[in-house]
């Protein structure tokens, strides 16, 4: 049995990887988690806007029809 990602799982990886380099450090999640919110809009808006809210919703109410294996990606 293959158990590695397809090209477009790893497309998929690799970018949240990126983002949450980038935008979404150990230190900013400490930090968002002691906050009073405790959430953070402009960390949600970026997981949006690169779509990752929409990937286990079916492709017939917008969204990108994703798999288990793909929400764990996201997960």
């Amino acid at each position: 049995m293959d158990f590695s990602f397809t090209e477009e799982q790893q497309l998929l990886q690799d970018s949240i990887g990126k983002y949450l380099e980038k935008n979404y450090s150990f230190e900013t999640r400490r930090a968002i988690v002691a906050g009073r919110e405790g959430i953070s809009p402009l960390v949600w808006e970026g997981f949006a806007s690169l779509g990752l809210l929409g990937v286990p919703i079916p492709p017939e109410y917008d969204g990108f029809g994703g798999s288990a294996v793909d929400a764990m990606i996201v997960m």
